[in-house]
């Protein structure tokens, strides 16, 4: 079985970039070297050595012409900050990315591996980024940032950041951050936050996290947390706190529930205080319970029902209003 492949070794006239080219030519690779100054330390044994500046775009396109199946970027800037917080995202792989300090591509499909990871197109595959990783558009595969993982896309699969998970389209699939995971848009599966779990748009599935979850459209399914709120809600959520507008299926916090003015309360509410200003469709038990509007029953020390008639809008233990 043939393996000889066609590598790209950027940085190749440096120290680690010269002896990486000398082994890859001993396994029997064809390798392409390319600096941005002629090697150091002896004449390049690549097939082919350039001296390019891969900071221009048409450069990077020129390095990876023909055809490369793997490429380990060992170029950097002299100063390794400027690396990390500028890197050139120019170029696509198809293969292999190994990258010190920084890894960027255009559109990588395939492996990558970094300091920090960076792609300015797309990523399908498995990106592992030791400091972080980012894609300016869809994120499809299995990502590990140390820090953070993120994109001003989608993220369709597994996504783990030490810090952050964040995306500016929708996730759908899995997200684990150790302090928050954020969509601009939607979340569909599960998702756990050290602190925070928010879409601007609906929360579908499982959603978990220490402080607070919250979604500007919908939450859908199950959502724990110490506050939990949406303007509309479908499913179960536990926490100390809940609140939002259009409510249907199991509430529980243990401290507040607060639904909205003209809103709407369908299933059951367990909470100390249930402030349901709009209307109660079914069954509220706590310390004390408040609607203007009972369709249903009220378990609690003090429950208030203010279309019940004069006399039965107060009631200890039980009220209830059945039509």
């Amino acid at each position: 079985m043939n393996t000889r492949k066609r590598i790209l070794v950027t940085g190749a006239g440096g120290f680690i970039g010269h002896h990486l080219v000398r082994r890859l030519k001993a396994d029997g690779h064809w390798v392409r070297g390319v600096d941005i100054k002629c090697p150091e330390y002896e004449a390049s044994a690549a097939d082919q050595f350039e001296v390019l500046d891969l900071r221009k775009a048409d450069n990077c396109l020129l390095a990876t012409r023909g055809g490369i199946d793997e490429v380990y970027n060992l170029a950097a800037q002299s100063f390794v900050p400027v690396s990390w917080n500028q890197p050139v995202l120019t170029g696509d792989v198809t293969g292999l990315a190994l990258g010190i300090p920084v890894t960027g591509a255009g559109t990588l499909r395939g492996l990558g591996l970094g300091f920090a990871l960076a792609v300015s197109k797309e990523f399908d595959g498995v990106g592992i980024g030791i400091l972080g990783l980012g894609s300016g558009g869809p994120l499809r595969g299995i990502f590990v940032g140390g820090l953070g993982a993120g994109t001003g896309g989608d993220i369709d699969g597994l996504a783990l950041g030490g810090l952050g998970v964040g995306c500016l389209g929708r996730l759908r699939g899995i997200a684990v951050a150790g302090l928050a995971v954020g969509c601009g848009e939607e979340v569909v599966g599960i998702a756990v936050g050290g602190l925070g779990v928010g879409a601007g748009g609906d929360l579908r599935g499982l959603s978990v996290a220490g402080l607070a979850v919250g979604a500007g459209g919908s939450i859908e399914g199950v959502a724990i947390a110490a506050l939990v709120g949406a303007p509309r809600i479908r499913g179960a959520v536990a926490g100390l706190v809940a609140g939002g507008r259009d409510v249907a299926g199991l509430v529980v916090a243990p401290a507040y529930f607060d639904l909205m003015p003209e809103g709407s309360m369908t299933g059951v509410s367990l909470s100390a205080f249930n402030r349901i200003r709009g209307e109660q469709r079914g069954l509220a038990i706590g310390i004390v319970n408040y609607t203007p509007s009972l369709h249903g029953v009220q378990i609690g020390l003090v429950n208030w029902a203010g279309n019940n008639p004069s006399g039965l809008k107060l009631l200890p233990i039980v009220n209830a209003h059945l039509d």
